[in-house]
């Protein structure tokens, strides 16, 4: 497919302009409309009236250069400024590098560049301009949907050991919900440590399920995860549905509040146990009810599968309608490919072909939303397998800086469950009233046939009262000791002397993942990891042995071995075992208590690891370390500050070096700022400042303190060396101060050099005009031959002045290369001097100047040749002129002009003085020039 693509060609030469229309016409798959400019400010009205997809620009205009181009239409266009392209003169390479500083996305060299070079840097330069404007798009329509998600969104990268261990993650985004749930901004979360923000994430087990999804690429997914967290004097308890996903070297995470999930279970586990209350109450007046809680119970366990979540659904539309994005929770719920819905009408979609009435109002609710309302309500729509489902619908318009809707994020979450546990809790709610109702009505019943057998039991009643007692106090205990058996937190079991579960109780059941009906005459043997069977079984034959000798003695022993549960990975565990006896001194059977010890290995090896990473730290030679208390001591610290400071580690663990002996006085009030923050926030930024070492000299550092894990009188310090950086610093000044002389000096000197040429175009304009204005009369009109010669005189001296002018300019030419060369010779100053001023009398007789000559004749007439030097001609000859010249120039008319010429001790010189005469004297300014004989 042909593209099309206007290009303005801003160059002030025409042939140049149809040099690159022709390159750019010749372009097979591009097909080019071609504007052109001659000046910058019709190159920017015309990017004002038209579209342009790119520029390429001459950098010498006539009205304005290519960067005050640039800047202006930076200014004009703003984001939307499209590419250029410098075209700078061959050697102009400084120019091109600052263009591109200035906003031009390529250069190239006049002359140089071919047809293909032309092309290619006009065609990369547009390509990549609509890239980067279509990534800005997208990411702008990621970071609003990710923005205005309900759901807490985080994006997290891993912070490796020098072994490649994962030690920690940073954070690398949050959302605006993430912030909120956290109770902190951005600022205070990005770039910071995880387990440093919630350490709580290590102790409790999810930092390592967050390195397992880095490691394996394998996702986590959680629901209802209890959370609890300490921010400052605010305790946190939440439960939350998560998942994580590996990105690169990290994860992403989204997280979901459900806490009022679990408040609801909360308050119906409240309501079971009510219902159980009502239900012993009932079984205790009358054996007659006890169907009724037998019916009870199963509407409890019908009760507890009725609420179930799903994550929230979010996408983008148009203002028009048509669905942009959309997130996988989304597609996965219809069970549709993003293909099928992605740029199609959102009405059109699978979710809402339920019915024409739905899509309408799903068309009303998107008019409403374009018009900058924010649309909420439930509706039903199709699931995968087209199952019909209830969500809670929203739509959330977005706004530009103009106030105009760019953007709508439709929200959707499954609330099916919801309903039904809502009418489910309705149905039980009405249950329970009416069995209420029911057995209060029997209770009543109940109570007036225990009035009329009250009197012909009450005898029967006395002689059974002792029994009774007893019985009660008998299945009292018996189901004291029940429910201590069943609720006990430790797992519990019974079994005979061969090892076979004769009873366990519930926490046993739950560690082993089997039901106990299940688990009830099962060998405890099969629980047991087969690598550590031998030492079960001779662990328990040894114990077997012992209790047969002592069967009377409470014997117990206590040993760890790995269990294998019926589901799931081995678990290590601390095994308690006892002996039952018969009281008559035989075995019969072995009490097991049993205990899950993989929290307290964890915490073992973590603690392991965090004291040999300290000391890794400690000892190593990266920084220095120092432990201090409030009453200002240093009581500790490792080689590498002793090293800095010249302190020995006796001397501080003595307690002989003290904080403020090895700070500046100026660095005093800084400290207390810092102390009074630390016993606040129990830690500070890091800042700079300065340590007075033991021989008196001082060392810059980077100084961060924290109060230790739980003292608030003593803490860590980190200090860090930065005499390197700071001598980086004062270099880095002085190369700065440097360049700004240079650059300084390339000012002074670029603006000398316009001095210069505008001074030599003026000299080089005024002789050219008098000779092309005798030489245009000379050819239209006719003149007598006296006035011919003087204007052919005129002709000629101008010639000559112009022809001097250039032969100086090839001099300064030639003194700048260091080329010029001298014919020397033995010259007479008094010859030149005399001929330069007999040469200039007409000049100085036209402004009225006196212009006068002196020598001392005393001298001058006696010594031969007194002024003969070793010099050039034609140069002492070129100087005295310019001087004379100059004098002359600038001299007032009715001035005066004074030359003179004098011996010196070795050499001659020549001094010259100019003024005017006024009513108080003379004024003017004098000069000199010498000259050394060889």
């Amino acid at each position: 497919m042909t593209q099309h693509r206007t290009v303005l060609i801003v160059d002030r030469c025409a042939p140049e302009r149809e040099i690159y229309r022709e390159y750019l016409l010749a372009e097979q798959e591009v097909k080019y409309k071609i504007i052109e400019a001659e000046s910058g400010q019709s190159g920017l009205l015309l990017c004002q009236s038209r579209s342009v997809d790119g520029i390429l620009l001459e950098y010498q205009l006539p009205d304005l250069d290519g960067l005050a181009f640039l800047t202006r239409l930076r200014q004009q266009a703003g984001e939307d400024c499209p590419p250029v392209v410098m075209v700078t003169g061959y050697g102009s390479e400084a120019i091109a590098v600052k263009a591109l500083k200035n906003g031009a996305v390529d250069y190239l060299v006049k002359g140089q560049a071919t047809a293909d070079e032309l092309r290619q840097a006009v065609g990369s330069a547009i390509a990549n301009t609509q890239l980067r404007q279509k990534l800005q798009a997208s990411e702008q329509r990621f970071q609003t949907s990710v923005e205005n998600l309900l759901d807490c969104f985080g994006i997290y990268s891993s912070i490796r050991d020098e072994s490649g261990r994962i030690v920690d993650f940073q954070v690398e985004y949050v959302n605006a919900a993430a912030c909120e749930q956290n109770g902190m901004s951005q600022e205070q979360q990005i770039g910071r440590r995880l387990c440093e923000l919630f350490p709580v994430h290590k102790d409790s087990g999810l930092f390592e399920e967050y390195c397992q999804v880095v490691e394996t690429g394998k996702p986590l997914i959680k629901e209802s995860l209890d959370y609890k967290d300490v921010f400052g004097d605010r305790c946190l308890n939440r439960a939350y549905d998560i998942r994580i996903s590996k990105l690169n070297d990290g994860f992403v995470a989204a997280w979901r509040d459900v806490t009022a999930r679990k408040q609801a279970e909360i308050e119906r586990e409240q309501i079971l146990a009510q219902e159980k209350q009502v239900r012993e109450a009932a079984e205790r007046n009358k054996q007659q009810y006890r169907l009724l809680a037998a019916k009870l119970r199963e509407s409890d366990r019908r009760f507890r599968a009725i609420f179930n979540s799903t994550f929230q659904m979010i996408g983008s539309l148009s203002p028009e309608g048509i669905l942009l994005e959309v997130n996988q929770t989304a597609l996965d719920f219809a069970g549709v490919a993003k293909e099928e819905v992605i740029d199609r009408p959102f009405w059109e979609t699978k979710w809402w072909t339920i019915s024409p009435e739905i899509q309408a109002r799903l068309r009303e609710a998107i008019e409403q939303a374009a018009a900058g309302e924010f649309v909420r309500y439930e509706v039903d729509v199709l699931s995968a397998g087209d199952r019909v489902a209830t969500i809670d619908f929203s739509l959330k318009p977005v706004f530009d800086e103009t106030g105009q809707v760019v953007l709508l994020i439709p929200e959707g979450r499954d609330i099916s469950d919801k309903k039904q546990a809502e009418a489910t809790l309705r149905d039980v709610y009405a249950q329970l009233e009416q069995r209420a109702a029911a057995l209060t009505q029997s209770n009543q019943n109940l109570q007036v046939a225990l009035e009329e057998l009250q009197i012909s039991q009450e005898e029967l009643n006395q002689q059974n009262e002792e029994l009774s007692q007893a019985r009660n106090l008998s299945e009292l205990q018996s189901q004291r000791y029940q429910d201590l058996f069943n609720f006990a937190p430790d797992g519990y079991l019974v079994t005979n002397c061969q090892g076979i579960i004769q009873e366990a109780n519930r926490a046993i059941t739950s560690l082993l993942a089997i039901d106990q009906q299940q688990l009830i005459g099962k060998p405890l043997s099969v629980f047991v990891d087969p690598q550590e069977m031998q030492v079960f079984r001779s662990q328990l034959n040894r114990f077997a042995a012992k209790a047969n000798h002592s069967a009377s003695a409470q014997l117990i022993q206590t040993w760890e071995l790995n269990l294998k549960p019926f589901r799931g990975k081995p678990f290590p565990a601390e095994v308690s075992l006892a002996a039952i006896g018969n009281g008559q001194e035989d075995l019969v059977g072995w009490r097991w208590l049993i205990r899950d010890i993989t929290q307290r290995k964890q915490a073992e090896a973590a603690l392991r690891q965090s004291e040999a990473l300290f000391r890794g730290v400690f000892e190593s030679d990266l920084i220095g370390i120092l432990f201090w208390n409030t009453e200002g001591q240093i009581i500790d610290a490792n080689e590498t500050f002793c090293r800095m400071t010249g302190y020995s580690r006796q001397e501080m663990q003595a307690g002989q070096v003290h904080y403020k002996n090895i700070t500046p006085p100026e660095y005093h009030a800084t400290d207390a700022q810092k102390l009074e923050t630390i016993q606040t926030a129990c830690q500070y930024a890091p800042f700079e400042k300065e340590y007075i070492c033991k021989d008196g000299s001082r060392i810059p550092i980077l100084l961060g303190c924290a109060f230790l894990p739980g003292y608030s009188d003593r803490g860590v310090a980190f200090v860090l060396d930065i005499s390197e950086k700071k001598r980086w610093e004062r270099e880095r000044e002085a190369l700065l101060a440097k360049e700004q002389l240079a650059r300084q000096e390339a000012e002074r000197a670029d603006r000398s050099k316009d001095e210069f040429l505008a001074m030599v175009s003026h000299e080089l304009r005024s002789p050219l005009n008098s000779i092309l204005g005798w030489a245009k009369l000379l050819r239209t009109r006719k003149y007598d031959p006296q006035v011919a010669a003087r204007a052919l005189e005129t002709i000629e001296r101008n010639a000559q002045a112009q022809s001097q002018l250039l032969e100086d300019l090839l001099d300064v030419s030639r003194m700048i290369r260091g080329n010029l060369r001298l014919t020397l010779a033995p010259v007479n100053l008094l010859n030149v001097v005399e001929s330069t001023v007999t040469s200039l009398k007409l000049a100085a007789q036209a402004k009225n100047i006196d212009l006068q000559f002196r020598i001392p004749n005393s001298e001058f007439r006696i010594l031969t040749s007194p002024f003969m030097v070793s010099g050039d001609l034609h140069r002492l000859q070129q100087i005295i002129t310019n001087l004379l010249t100059n004098a002359i120039k600038f001299t007032p008319n009715g001035g005066r002009v004074e030359i003179s010429l004098k011996r010196v001790e070795q050499g001659a010189e020549t001094s010259w003085e100019q003024g005017d005469k006024g009513d108080k004297g003379t004024r003017g300014t004098r000069g000199q020039g010498r000259s050394s004989s060889h």
